[in-house]
C-alpha cells in the first residue's frame, strides 16, 4: 500500500463572503520548475499517523465537515478533471536544450448527472475571534443508494499556530490534488487578503512501480514560481499545471543524479541487493531479479544516452501548495498566516 501524507511547516519571521463554486478547469500556462533549493526551511511536523493523535508538544485546531444530504433542489451541474497523485506526463526537448512536460489530465465528465448527486459545500476554521478560513467543497452521494449513505470524499482542515493545513482525500473537486480548489476568508472586520502561492513537485527515480507498491530513489523537489491566485479580495483558486518546463542546467542535475542512482543500484550494489532478498526465500530473490530485469529493458544500454525524464523512467509527482497570506483588517491591523494544500492518497 502506498500512502502519502506530508505535512510541511514554513518557518516565517512574522511572517464579501462567496458561495460561488469553482469548477475544476485544464487550462494553464507553461510553468518553468526549478530545483528546490531551500528545502531546509520546510519542516516535517507530523507523519501517517497525525490523523490518529495528537502531534507531541503541539495543540491545533481541527475542522472537519459533516456531510449531511441537502434538498435536492440544491444539486450541482458540476464538471471537472480529476489529476492523479501519480501523474503520466509526455515530454519533449525544447528548443533551448531544456525539456518541456505536459502532464495527463483525465476527464471525468459531468457527475451529477451520471451516478451522483453533487451538493456544494464547505469546511469552515475559525483563525480567532474575528476570521474564519473556509475551504469551498462538494459533497457526492450515490443516486443509485437508497439510504443517505456518503459517497463523496472528506476535506481536513488543521491550524497550528499560525499556518493552516488542509488535506483533501481521493476524489474532491478538482481531483485528487488540490489544485483548482478555491478558498476564501470571512469577517466582517477583514478589509481585504493578499498573498502568493507555489507549486512543489517531487522527481524521483523509479524502479519498480505497480499498483501496489513503488520503489523510488528521491532526487529532487521542484518548485514553481511565486504568482497571485487571488480572484477577488477574499478568495484564492489554486492553478492546474499541466504544461512545465525545465531548463537544460537544471535537467543536466536531475540527469546526472538519475544516472548516479542508476549505476549505483544496478551495476554497484545489485549483486548484495539481491542476496538480501535470500532470507526471505526464493521467490524473493527472483521477484527482485525480475524488478532488475525489466529496470533494464527500459533504460538506454548506456544510461547516459537517456535525453528526457521518460527515458530515464523518472516519476514527475505534485507535492502540495504553499500559500503565503497577508491579512488585513478594517483597524489597520494585520495577521500573516502560511496555508499548506496537501492532498491524502491510499492505493490499496
Amino acid at each position: 500500500m502506498k500512502i502519502k501524507i506530508s505535512a510541511i511547516l514554513l518557518s516565517l519571521f512574522l511572517c464579501k463572503n462567496t458561495t460561488t463554486v469553482f469548477a475544476q478547469t485544464t487550462e494553464s500556462k507553461r510553468v518553468k520548475l526549478t530545483i528546490l533549493e531551500n528545502s531546509k526551511q520546510y519542516k516535517k511536523v507530523f507523519d501517517r499517523d497525525f490523523f490518529g493523535k495528537t502531534p507531541n508538544s503541539i495543540t491545533y485546531k481541527e475542522s472537519m465537515y459533516k456531510a449531511v444530504m441537502p434538498d435536492l433542489k440544491d444539486t450541482l451541474n458540476y464538471s471537472f478533471s480529476e489529476i492523479w497523485y501519480e501523474r503520466e506526463f509526455i515530454d519533449k526537448i525544447n528548443e533551448t536544450g531544456g525539456v518541456d512536460i505536459s502532464f495527463n489530465l483525465y476527464d471525468s465528465g459531468d457527475h451529477s448527472k451520471k451516478n451522483n448527486f453533487i451538493f456544494y459545500n464547505t469546511a469552515n476554521l475559525k483563525l480567532d475571534s474575528k476570521t474564519d478560513f473556509i475551504v469551498n467543497w462538494h459533497n457526492k452521494f450515490n443516486r443509485k443508494s437508497k439510504t443517505n449513505e456518503y459517497e463523496g470524499t472528506e476535506v481536513h482542515v488543521y491550524l497550528i499556530n499560525d499556518t493552516i493545513y488542509t488535506y483533501n482525500n481521493s476524489d474532491p473537486c478538482g481531483g485528487t490534488t488540490p489544485e483548482g480548489n478555491s478558498f476564501r476568508f470571512s469577517g466582517k472586520e477583514i478589509k481585504s487578503v493578499t498573498g502568493r502561492s507555489r507549486g512543489v513537485f517531487s522527481i524521483n527515480q523509479i524502479f519498480y512501480n505497480n499498483e501496489r507498491e513503488a520503489w523510488l530513489e528521491d532526487l529532487y523537489y521542484l518548485e514553481t514560481p511565486w504568482n497571485n491566485c487571488f480572484i477577488d479580495s477574499m478568495t484564492y483558486k489554486l492553478p492546474v499545471f499541466k504544461d512545465v518546463t525545465i531548463s537544460k542546467d537544471t535537467f543536466h542535475k536531475i540527469k546526472e543524479k538519475a544516472v548516479g542512482v542508476q549505476k549505483y543500484f544496478l551495476i554497484e550494489k545489485r549483486d548484495s541487493v539481491i542476496a538480501s532478498y535470500r532470507t526471505h526465500g526464493e521467490g524473493a530473490v527472483n521477484s527482485m531479479k525480475s524488478v532488475y530485469e525489466s529496470l533494464e529493458k527500459r533504460l538506454n544500454p548506456n544510461f547516459d544516452d537517456a535525453r528526457t525524464p521518460n527515458e530515464l523512467y523518472l516519476l514527475i509527482e505534485f507535492e502540495y501548495f504553499v500559500n503565503e497570506l497577508t491579512i488585513k483588517y478594517n483597524d489597520g491591523t494585520f495577521k500573516r498566516v502560511v496555508h499548506f494544500a496537501d492532498y491524502i492518497i491510499s492505493v490499496l
